[in-house]
């Protein structure tokens, strides 16, 4: 194996030469890159790399301010040691970072769900192969970000969401003053449940918002709306005729009841 040492601006380099091409490489377990600074790389052919010496795990970047990355084949990943999930990144802050192959991700460990991000303050985040995500776990869903203060917030890969759980709507974002938002994939939305339909933002003096798919709105639209698409589907039931004659009736009554009522 045959390797190649380079000094240059104080920066010294390891190269392992694989089929005539120069590609980084830590070699004894020393880091292929050292800076001028103190901070220092591993690598395993050309790509960053966390190498296990002596049953420990060494990280891929060691900062000169104390923060560690841990790397797997050029992507930062955490591995499990002894049965412990270990952060891909630890900061000198003592925030901890969990990945999946170069993607945030919170792992599953012992049945628990682990945050991918947490912060000093105690604010944890959860996420799922790179998007912040609420996770289902036995019939119960998850808030994707748990601040310290309290406030917790719901997202559906990546975009705020709010859950029907047994047939109840759970709001997307639960402020610590007790006002509720309501998302659809990323954006405010009022949603109709079992025929009533819910404010979007509920503040915690109790006044309230509507909204269609992001769009602000009223109450008496959105009541409109559904009536307009209920007739639309009683409208495409009675042209196809094929009720029985007695239901056949009840429904053209009701369908006569809507449209007066508009």
């Amino acid at each position: 194996m045959q390797g190649i040492v380079k000094v240059e601006n104080d920066v010294f380099e390891t190269y392992i030469v694989i089929d005539g091409n120069e590609k980084l490489h830590s070699f004894a377990n020393q880091p292929a890159i050292v800076w001028s600074d103190g901070n220092k790389e591993y690598y395993k052919e050309g790509k960053l790399h966390s190498f296990v010496v002596d049953g420990k795990l060494h990280p891929a970047i060691v900062w000169s301010n104390g923060n560690k990355d841990y790397y797997k084949d050029g992507n930062l990943h955490s591995f499990v040691v002894d049965g412990k999930l270990q952060p891909a990144i630890v900061n000198s802050a003592d925030s901890k970072n969990y990945f999946k192959e170069g993607k945030r991700h919170s792992f599953i460990i012992d049945g628990k769900l682990q945050p991918a991000v947490v912060h000093p303050d105690g604010s944890k985040y959860y996420y799922k192969e790179g998007n912040i995500h609420s996770f289902n776990i036995d019939g119960i869903i998850h808030p994707a970000i748990v601040w310290s203060n309290g406030r917790k917030s719901y997202y559906k890969e990546g975009k705020r969401h709010s859950f029907v759980v047994d047939g109840k709507l759970q709001p997307a974002i639960v402020n610590a003053a007790d006002s509720k938002n309501y998302y659809k994939e990323g954006k405010l939305h009022s949603f109709n449940i079992d025929g009533i339909i819910h404010p979007s933002v509920v503040w915690a003096d109790g006044s309230k918002e509507y909204h269609n798919e992001g769009e602000p709105t009223s109450l008496n639209d959105l009541t409109q709306q559904d009536d307009q698409s209920l007739m639309k589907h009683y409208e495409k039931i009675l042209n196809i005729g094929q009720l029985p004659p007695g239901k056949q009736q009840l429904l053209e009554m009701f369908y006569k009841c809507l449209i007066n009522s508009g």
